[in-house]
């Protein structure tokens, strides 16, 4: 008898071992599924626990709902998070803000809809009164990425020769020419392009006999021009030039000033601001003042 006794010890105690734990995960769902209108035995058999145990997690709701608001990743691998009504409205009157924003064509980055969000956030908390608890709203990265997620905003490239981008453009640029009296000869529009001056074709022509020609590489020597000239055509802008280098070996012994362009070098040879601003100021203003005093105009100018 004493050795049937310690073998049924036995059996309990592996018994014990061999239970299966319950994480918080599917704690909260048990309370999910009653505050539905569940039944106790329909969570235990969908669930596949004990009844007793449903109950027991019944019964301890607010201990287990206060352990879900601290637990981390490493106990629990999806957490229930309660929405406040302030929130849950914001969201919506930001979904209107956002599909009346891509009617009008507007382009919209994060930072404009996260600072849209938190505007909105302020007015509907201000609304409440200065008595209600306040809730703290930064807009975050994450409360985007996951307001993106909720609402299926999907990302896209916008198209610059889209419709309202391309019927508005020469309306207000009409009304300001008109508006400012400019005439043709005062509106100016200047524009770069890179010149990849050393670049060899790409393809070539040979001999019946020949079945292939010897390749090489390609020189990627760039650099930049900005081009420009008033609508009437009667007026061409001196181009200016940026190079990589401010003395290149080529033009040992020319001088710059009488070159058919404005040298100038940067290492990326792009016009960068104070290039441009250098340009503008003691080349494009001089150059403007000068044509419309030799045409009797008017001595101001409209630059695209």
């Amino acid at each position: 008898m004493p050795g049937k006794r310690r073998l049924n010890a036995l059996v309990i105690l592996s018994a014990k071992r061999e239970r299966k734990s319950i994480t918080l995960d599917i704690k909260l769902e048990v309370l999910r599924r009653f505050e539905v209108g569940e039944k106790l035995s329909q969570i235990a058999k969908a669930l596949g626990l004990a009844v007793s145990t449903v109950a027991t997690i019944r019964d301890n709701k607010e201990k287990i709902k206060a352990s879900s608001q601290i637990a981390t990743p490493l106990r629990a691998s999806r957490l229930t998070r309660h929405r406040s009504a302030v929130m849950e409205t914001m969201e919506r009157l930001l979904q209107v803000w956002l599909e009346d924003q891509s009617q009008r064509n507007m382009p919209l980055s994060v930072t404009i809809i996260q600072e849209k969000a938190k505007s909105l956030f302020d007015d509907l908390q201000r609304e409440q009164g200065e008595s209600s608890h306040k809730e703290k709203f930064s807009a975050s990265k994450g409360w985007f990425v996951r307001f993106k997620e909720r609402h299926c905003l999907p990302r896209f490239k916008m198209n610059s020769t889209a419709p309202g981008n391309k019927d508005a453009y020469p309306e207000v640029l009409k009304s300001i020419i008109r508006d400012g009296e400019y005439t043709p000869q005062q509106v100016f529009n200047v524009d770069e392009t890179g010149l990849y001056w050393k670049r060899m074709p790409e393809g070539t022509f040979i001999s019946v006999e020949e079945k292939a020609e010897p390749g090489f590489k390609s020189s990627k020597d760039r650099l930049m021009l900005l081009l420009g000239g008033n609508a009437a055509g009667d007026f061409k802008l001196k181009p200016l030039l940026v190079y990589h280098s401010e003395n290149p070996r080529a033009l040992k012994g020319y001088s710059k000033p009488n070159l058919p362009v404005i040298w100038r070098s940067n290492k990326k040879s792009w016009a960068t601001r104070s290039i441009f601003h250098e340009w503008f100021t003691y080349f494009f203003g001089p150059a403007v003042e000068k044509h419309c005093a030799q045409n009797n105009l008017t001595n101001k100018a409209l630059l695209v």
